[in-house]
């Protein structure tokens, strides 16, 4: 009989020394993919929330009665989100199971190993890039998302190429345009929209950012080719963010959907940079 089957489940407070490791490999960033809201401010206030991906008392979010309550309180059940975050996926836990949030956690700790970021201080500019896995055949991606599937036409070699070459630019970009890209083409993807345009109003509100933040962000991503902020597409002037096209398809706009399809979260594709669950390995 293990300790879970005669143990009460009860709430234990992280120790100290969790909580320590939970902030070494936050980045002082919330943990849920392109939220850029900090865990400790400039004046050492803690403003994030300490999350279970196995609720630690029955009847909480994907509780799991054979943990022990040492097991609940384990860094490896814990995540650093911001408030709004932290509410969103104990209010919905159909759209976060235990798989999405280990994921999400995972692909978040990767990139912040260091543990010698300083309280208060935010981001620095380094970054623990992982290694670019480009997609080799995107048989997967193709026929789930129905655009067809003949990997010998003209076609769809001329799609891959320019996917490969897509993917090998966005593995240059600072993980901060690419967390701010990722927010971008989910927020597109929200929308149901058919193209892949968005009004600068509704990824401002919704990320808290000045229109300068804003523009700044948008003009490093134009650098590199991959959106632009524009002001063409409505008649009144409205400014609107546009992802472009690869080969008329919207790829990162449908990377997002390809990742809800299969029940990853998109950050694989656009922090972890590992595209491989885009092509059919017996291919």
């Amino acid at each position: 009989m293990s300790v879970a089957d005669v143990e009460e489940p009860k709430r234990l407070r992280p120790t100290p020394d969790s909580q320590r490791k939970l902030y070494a490999h936050s980045g002082n960033l919330c943990a849920y993919p392109s939220c850029m809201e900090i865990m400790i401010d400039s004046e050492g206030v803690f403003k994030g929330e300490i999350a279970h991906i196995e609720a630690a008392e029955k009847g909480g979010p994907r509780f799991n009665a054979k943990m022990t309550n040492e097991e609940r309180r384990h860094p490896d059940n814990l995540m650093l989100l911001c408030r709004n975050h932290h509410n969103e996926i104990d209010t919905h836990p159909e759209r976060y199971p235990v798989h999405y949030l280990q994921d999400m956690k995972a692909g978040h700790e990767v990139r912040f190993i260091n543990p010698a970021i300083a309280i208060g201080r935010g981001l620095e500019d380094w970054d623990e890039t992982p290694s670019l896995q480009p997609p080799q055949n995107l048989e997967r991606f193709l026929v789930a998302r129905k655009y067809g599937n003949n990997p010998k036409s003209d076609r769809q070699r001329q799609f891959l190429a320019a996917v490969q070459k897509a993917v090998r630019i966005l593995a240059t970009v600072d993980y901060r345009d690419r967390a701010f890209f990722e927010r971008l083409c989910t927020s597109i993807a929200d929308t149901g929209r058919s193209d892949s345009v968005l009004p600068e109003s509704v990824l401002r509100f919704g990320l808290e950012l000045s229109y300068q933040r804003l523009a700044e962000y948008m003009t490093n991503l134009e650098h590199y080719h991959l959106a632009t902020l524009d002001l063409r597409e409505y008649t009144d002037d409205k400014p609107v963010l546009v992802v472009y096209d690869i080969e008329d398809c919207p790829f990162f706009v449908e990377l997002v959907l390809f990742a809800r399809d299969i029940g990853i979260p998109p950050s694989t594709y656009f922090n972890l940079l590992d595209f491989r669950t885009l092509d059919d390995p017996w291919s």
